[in-house]
C-alpha cells in the first residue's frame, strides 16, 4: 500500500560559534509517522519563510506540526512575557501560512505542543505566555509527567480508547480557556485544568492538538495511536 505524504513543519537553528542557520527537527516525528505507515517530508521555512510552494497541498496528503520556541504573541495581541522564548522569524511565518493553508483543506492535521498552540492561534484564539504553574509541566532538563483526563470532544477519545492518561509535559504556554480559537472544543485537561488537548468541531476532518510529546513515547500504545490515525486519515 502506498504511503502518503505527511508534512512536518522543521524548526530553525541559529548559531554564532561558528556562524550558523540550520534547519532540524527531533528524530521521533518523522520515526512516528513513518511507523505509522505514512511517508515525512520535512519542510523548511525557505529565506524569510514567506515562501510555500504551490504545489505542496497536493503532495502532502497530511500534517503535523511540531514543538519549538514560542510563537509571537503580537498575533493575538499581547506584549511578551518576561519568560518568553522567541522563534525565529522565519520559522514563525512559514509556521503560520502553512497552517492557515492547511486549515483551508480537508487534509488531517495533527499539532504537538507548540503546534496545538498554533492551531488555537490560527483559529483567532489566545494563550497564557506562561503558566502560574509551569514547573508541573516542564522539568528543569527532561520531561515532566502528569496525568490528562479526556473531557470532551470525540476524536481524541476514540483514538486512544480510554478517558485517563499519563502524558510527557515539556511547555510553559498553553491554550488560554477564555481565548480558544473558532471551531475548536476542548478534549483534555490536566488536573490543574490546563487545557492538554484540543480539535475540531467538525466531524468530518481530523484537526487534533495535543499537548504533550507522543513522538518521544514511540513504545506508548495511546501515542503509537496518535500518529496511526493521522496517517489513516490521510489515506
Amino acid at each position: 500500500m502506498r504511503r502518503p505524504v505527511i508534512g512536518i513543519n522543521l524548526s530553525v537553528w541559529v548559531s554564532t560559534e561558528p556562524p550558523m542557520r540550520r534547519y532540524a527537527i527531533n528524530n521521533g516525528y518523522a520515526d512516528a509517522v513513518y511507523a505509522a505507515g505514512g511517508e515525512p517530508l520535512l519542510l523548511a521555512p525557505i529565506a524569510d519563510g514567506s515562501h510555500l510552494p504551490d504545489s505542496l497541498l497536493n503532495v502532502c496528503r497530511g500534517f503535523v506540526f511540531s514543538g519549538g520556541p514560542d510563537y509571537p504573541s503580537v498575533w493575538y495581541g499581547q506584549v511578551p512575557h518576561l519568560k518568553t522564548l522567541p522563534m525565529d522569524p522565519a520559522r514563525a511565518r512559514f509556521d503560520n501560512r502553512l497552517m492557515e493553508a492547511a486549515l483551508m483543506t480537508a487534509h488531517p492535521v495533527l499539532g504537538i505542543c507548540g503546534g496545538e498552540q498554533l492551531i488555537n492561534i490560527v483559529c483567532g484564539g489566545r494563550l497564557i505566555q506562561h503558566l502560574p504553574q509551569a514547573e508541573r509541566h516542564a522539568g528543569p532538563d527532561c520531561d515532566t509527567y502528569h496525568a490528562v483526563k479526556i473531557c470532551g470532544g470525540r476524536l481524541l477519545r476514540r483514538i486512544v480508547g480510554a478517558d485517563d492518561l499519563k502524558v510527557n509535559s515539556r511547555h510553559h504556554q498553553a491554550v488560554d480557556p477564555k481565548g480558544l480559537g473558532h471551531g475548536l472544543i476542548v478534549s483534555a485537561r490536566a488536573e490543574d485544568g490546563t487545557i492538554e488537548a484540543i480539535e475540531g468541531n467538525d466531524e468530518a476532518r481530523f484537526l487534533l492538538g495535543v499537548q504533550w510529546h507522543p513522538e518521544r513515547l514511540p513504545g506508548e500504545r495511546s501515542c503509537a495511536a496518535l500518529f496511526a490515525a493521522l496517517v489513516e486519515a490521510a489515506r
